[in-house]
Formats: C-alpha cells, structure tokens, sequence
C-alpha cells in the first residue's frame, strides 16, 4: 500500500521562518502526488527570533525580517497547487479546496507582523 493511501490528508502549519529551512520538501511532496496540504503563517520574518530580541532588549536583529518571499510561487514552481490567503474568508475557500483535492496544495496565509510576548522571563 501506498504511503498516500494511508492517510486521508495531512495539514503541516508551519510559520514562514520555518518554512525556509527546507523548501525542497515541497518539491518531495509535488513529485510524490502527496495527499498534504502545507498551510503557511506567513508573518513575512522569524517570530520567535523577533520576540527574543524584544526580551532580551537586542534592537534589530539581522536576519529576522524575511519579507518579499512568495511561497505561493516557490510552490507553484515545484510543481504544486498554491493559492495566498489574505482575509479569514480567502483562507477558508482555500482550506476547503485543498481538502477536496487528492494531491498536494500550499495554502500562504497572510498574517499580522505583530508578535505577541511570547517568552516571559518572570
């Protein structure tokens, strides 16, 4: 049996940050038919990077801000289905239509840049 039909559909929420340490998975993902669905929290830099800096009071961190990269394309260009979600009903359409869809599809939502305090030292 194969892999893809063990399983209905897989979700992987992944931030953007994340998302760049190895985009030759979507091509993996693209070749194999895989029934994935990537949903991209797109905040255009590393979160977590961005709020160790404001606890540790660092100033501007370099590297943190990866703004201008398309995942949408970047996807499209490895032979998989993509679409961007820009508003909660933009990302509901795309999450229905990746849900009735065999193969694979990269769903870029969009997000706010405001990080929350995610780390408390107190």
């Amino acid at each position: 049996m194969a892999l893809s039909e063990k399983f209905d559909r897989v979700v992987a929420i992944v931030g953007d940050g994340s998302a760049m340490y190895s985009p030759q998975a979507l091509w993996t993902i693209a070749q194999r038919d895989l029934p994935v669905t990537i949903l991209i929290l797109n905040n255009r830099g590393y979160g977590a990077m961005r709020a160790f800096s404001e606890l540790f009071q660092s100033g501007k961190v370099p590297g943190v801000e990866i703004d201008g990269i398309d995942f949408a394309c970047l996807a499209t260009s490895q032979g998989m289905t993509a679409q961007v979600a820009r508003d909660t009903a933009s990302l509901e359409n795309a999450l229905v239509q990746a849900f009735e869809r065999k193969g694979p599809m990269l769903i870029e939502a969009r997000v706010d840049q405001t990080i929350e305090a995610l780390y408390d030292l107190d």
